[in-house]
């Protein structure tokens, strides 16, 4: 299992309603891990001017990287949000995930995150559903699921 901070959750929440509201857009960034299975979102600029999709720019990909590293946590994958559809990976985000990595999608209808890995088998991309669950900085031991 996996845990992200409820202070990420919150700004997670907030930021893909607004992008929902200015018109079907979606939110996106990086996802940083720590050796104790926490979630750290980085949240990037949305490129894409097409309602629906996202893009990151490479250059503010590869620092957020480089930035993640030198806090001696780890780029594990994406997030982005779907405004209106479940938190389920469409065939465009399996096709531009990293196989092996983590994505975190966000329905914002919904209001749930589900965490994804994406994998291969059988020369086809697939999604494994991974349990998240958010955490309080304050008190780390209560865990609350985020479904």
């Amino acid at each position: 299992m996996y845990y992200i901070r409820t202070s990420d959750l919150r700004r997670l929440r907030a930021l893909a309603l607004k992008a929902q509201i200015r018109g079907q857009q979606e939110i996106c960034g990086l996802l940083a891990g720590t050796r104790l299975r926490q979630l750290e979102l980085w949240f990037l600029t949305n490129r894409s001017p097409n309602a629906g999709s996202f893009r990151m720019e490479r250059a503010e990909y590869l620092r957020a990287r480089r930035e993640i590293r030198e806090l001696g946590k780890h780029p594990i994958g994406t997030f982005h949000s779907h405004p209106i559809s479940e938190a389920i990976p469409a065939k465009s985000d399996l096709a531009g995930a990293a196989l092996n990595s983590l994505c975190l999608i966000y329905d914002v209808c919904g209001r749930t995150a589900r965490l994804w890995k994406i994998v291969k088998r059988h020369d086809r991309r697939y999604a494994n559903e991974i349990p998240v669950a958010s955490v309080s900085e304050r008190n780390r031991r209560s865990r609350t699921r985020t479904k």
